[in-house]
């Protein structure tokens, strides 16, 4: 390309740089305001000596104390502002609601679906969307975990707490599941004020 050199001997971030040195984002990369899009989140217990109050926690294990998050990066990057467009760092959501179970996620661990309101610094990318800060609108939907493909015919039977994570026991009755998930909508209600169903 002329006129632009690549940063770096090995072309790092993949950014390019021109004779103005500034970085060429790719376009409709920025915007400000708000976006509401969907999420998928795994329950995990609480930390501390009472595990029994589940919450919300991402994908990475970012745990979500409150409704409403603001971001800030783990990568040890130093940025003027989050997210960075060559980072990263952000809160995360998709703009489509894909059936999570069809989206690479964790099997065998209960997950819950919603929406939250994506506000600030907005980044969108082929439909994956991050911003600098984060409310949960709802409403927020408990799933039952992703089956493993060898336990066809077992059902999801009871819920296991082990240290800063829910498994899911596979077996014939449901009635243990069905407990501990009714339990769970309320908690998760009462914890981030929304609705869940």
């Amino acid at each position: 390309m002329v006129g632009t050199a690549q940063l770096g001997a090995s072309g790092r971030y993949g950014a390019q740089v021109s004779l103005a040195s500034h970085i060429e984002a790719p376009p409709n990369l920025f915007g400000f305001g708000e976006r509401v899009v969907h999420r998928v989140w795994r329950v995990v217990p609480s930390p501390g000596r009472r595990h029994t109050i589940p919450l919300l926690a991402g994908l990475g294990g970012f745990l979500w104390r409150d409704r409403r998050q603001q971001a800030h990066c783990d990568a040890g990057a130093l940025h003027r502002a989050v997210p960075d467009p060559w980072c990263t760092c952000g809160i995360y959501g998709r703009v489509d609601s894909a059936d999570p179970h069809r989206l690479p996620l964790p099997s065998s661990r209960p997950l819950v679906s919603g929406f939250v309101a994506l506000s600030g610094r907005v980044i969108e990318r082929d439909g994956i969307v991050r911003a600098s800060d984060a409310e949960i609108v709802g409403p927020l939907r408990l799933l039952g975990p992703r089956r493993p493909w060898w336990m066809r015919r077992t059902v999801a039977s009871r819920v296991i707490t082990v240290p800063g994570d829910y498994l899911v026991s596979w077996g014939r009755s449901t009635r243990d599941f069905d407990e501990w998930a009714r339990r769970t909508a309320t908690q998760l209600a009462d914890r981030y004020s929304v609705e869940v169903i």
